[in-house]
């Protein structure tokens, strides 16, 4: 890996006006929201109004998805301009990897400063940083918002890579309008697709929207079995996508 190629790729997105006006359109949508929320349950914890913001459908493809699209596209060009630097990876395999990580690692850096400044616009509206359980899980609050940060940003990564492969069998604008009516029907619709669990109490979701902004489950410990399985699943089809890429790169270095 080429720290110093990933370092002029995340200083060189970061001083673009994409980026500049990605993120101030962020920091307008988690005020509005944060006020929002605040203003219609304002006995609602430092936690619990960070909670609000990850069942927010605006907030979290907004923050958490569609600005790692837009910046896995920006690298992904910058990328294809940097010839010399192809000519070096040699294999298509390579190229691939090498590619993926560089939009991973950049986008694992925003993920960070995207929660970093939601942690400091939540500072506005209180201080109090009183724990509590999360619903009926018997768990606290401060643990499931960990968990809730973690899982969508799995999520999201997964997408990232299948966007990016895409990028090389279809093409990065077309990727782009698909992902966003992905983001608009999950939305739009919740629930599409289920079957019966193993021992018959309650349907898993095939849905991905139920796993970024999930519903109650009847324990904390079905709700991570059920994701751990969807994630799972992902894997294999993210597998199966990057076996097939190669086949639509040109020869390295052509």
């Amino acid at each position: 890996m080429n720290y110093r190629y990933l370092k002029e790729n995340l200083s060189h997105f970061m001083q673009t006006p994409v980026f500049k006006v990605l993120y101030i359109v962020s920091i307008v949508i988690t005020l509005s929201i944060s006020y929002g929320t605040k203003s219609t349950n304002p006995n609602l914890t430092y936690i619990q109004l960070f909670l609000a913001l990850m069942t927010n459908g605006a907030y979290v493809f907004y923050c958490l998805f569609f600005i790692p699209l837009i910046t896995s596209i920006s690298i992904y060009f910058r990328f294809e301009k940097n010839l010399f630097h192809i000519l070096r990876l040699r294999t298509k395999k390579k190229y691939l990897s090498t590619l993926l990580k560089q939009v991973l690692i950049v986008n694992g850096f925003l993920f960070l400063v995207t929660v970093l400044t939601t942690l400091c616009i939540l500072n506005l509206f209180g201080n109090d940083f009183t724990f509590s359980l999360y619903g009926d899980y018997n768990i606290s609050n401060l643990l499931y918002l960990i968990y809730s940060l973690v899982r969508v940003h799995l999520i999201s990564q997964m997408f990232v890579i299948i966007s990016v492969c895409l990028f090389k069998i279809i093409n990065p604008y077309i990727v782009l309008i698909a992902n966003v009516i992905t983001y608009i029907a999950t939305l739009s619709f919740g629930m599409i697709v289920h079957i019966e669990d193993l021992i018959g109490q309650k349907s898993m979701s095939f849905w991905v929207g139920d796993y970024i902004i999930p519903l109650f489950f009847e324990t904390f410990t079905q709700e991570i079995s059920y994701t751990f399985a969807f994630l799972v699943l992902l894997s294999f089809l993210i597998l199966i996508i990057f076996k097939i890429t190669p086949r639509f790169i040109k020869q390295v270095g052509d």
